[in-house]
């Protein structure tokens, strides 16, 4: 599957799957609510800190992975409103 967690954000993973190697100082990923674009940063920053990422996406399996799936990975930190955080099943 990849980065992108939907087929119409294909193109914009595959810009992100390419800065995996030389981060830029940062990144603005933007789009109407509902179209992706949480799920696909979410996706991203996490394959930023994975151990061995796979085509662009976390693996899944590495401690780092678990830590972030799990919710309690140090560097990785969501910073919403609080009516977007109620809406966010993964910041609750």
């Amino acid at each position: 599957m990849g980065l992108a967690p939907y087929p119409w954000l294909e193109r914009p993973a595959e810009v992100l799957a390419k800065m995996l190697n030389k981060l830029p100082g940062g990144i603005l990923i933007y789009g109407p609510r509902g179209c992706g674009v949480f799920e696909l940063a979410s996706r991203f920053a996490a394959a930023v800190v994975c151990q061995h990422p796979v085509d662009g996406a976390p693996c899944g399996i590495c401690e780092e992975c678990k830590l972030i799936f799990s919710g309690n990975h140090p560097d990785l930190r969501y910073v919403l409103s609080e009516t977007e955080a109620a809406l966010c099943p993964c910041c609750r």
